[in-house]
This record gives C-alpha cells, sequence and structure tokens, in this order.
C-alpha cells in the first residue's frame, strides 16, 4: 500500500511512499474524510520522504478539492502540514496549494518536527479573534 495511516489523538499523520497514483490519493482523502473521529481532527500531515513519485492528474486534483470543501463543512479546523519528499512530488503539491481549491491552511516542511510543531498549534480562526472560542 503506498499510504499508511496513523490516527493520532487530535489528528491524522498519513506517510506516503513509493509510485503514488491518482487513485491511491483519492482512497487515502476518502478514507481519513469517513474516519469517525474525523470531526475532532485537527490536522493532517502528509509526509512524503518516502515518495519516488506522485501521479495527480487535474481531474482528480478536482475531485480532492471537492472532498475537502464537503469536509470543511463539518470541520473548518484541520489544518495540513506537508513533509517534503522529491522535486516532482512537491511540483505537484505546490500545484494544489497554488489552485487554491482546498479551504485548509496548508503549509510545506523540510522536517518531520516543524511540521508537527505548526500542525498541532492552536488553529485560530476568525470567530476566535472576533471573541467567539470554537476551539477546546
Amino acid at each position: 500500500m503506498p499510504y499508511l495511516h496513523t490516527w493520532e489523538q487530535h489528528g491524522l499523520l498519513r506517510e506516503f511512499a513509493g509510485h503514488v497514483t491518482s487513485a491511491e490519493i483519492a482512497r487515502a482523502v476518502i478514507e481519513s474524510h469517513e474516519a469517525p473521529a474525523f470531526d475532532e481532527y485537527r490536522y493532517v500531515i502528509n509526509d512524503f520522504r518516502a515518495t519516488r513519485s506522485i501521479e495527480l492528474d487535474a481531474e482528480v486534483m478536482d475531485e480532492v478539492a471537492a472532498m475537502d470543501r464537503a469536509a470543511f463543512l463539518t470541520n473548518p479546523r484541520v489544518r495540513v502540514a506537508v513533509v517534503q519528499g522529491p522535486q516532482a512530488v512537491m511540483d505537484t503539491v505546490a500545484a494544489y496549494s497554488a489552485s487554491h481549491l482546498s479551504p485548509y491552511p496548508l503549509q510545506v516542511f523540510q522536517d518531520m518536527e516543524s511540521a508537527r510543531r505548526w500542525a498541532c498549534a492552536p488553529l485560530v480562526t476568525t470567530a476566535q479573534s472576533a471573541g467567539t472560542h470554537r476551539d477546546k
């Protein structure tokens, strides 16, 4: 399997390896959104360090973004951290990020420690800055 999900207390660590196809990316996203604890997640860390290559065509990119937008309606508190992999993989991540298709905040990091520190930090929402706190 080209990805492994590790469910953590407040989020998900998704580790990719080898060659990852569009179908596998879509399956990984569906699996995480359908998890019973999804509504409580605060982060997803996508670790591409063991990935050789990635295939994410524009149609699947749009589908994944649509799934993210639907998931955002039930849980807008998620942030997405990406741990860098090979340049071709990062070009795909950059294209997805630049498209602004996903509603979730997304940051790319050189190492897992930095990604985890950002992903696990409290997320300040517009409601919080206005004085209404939604996170616990």
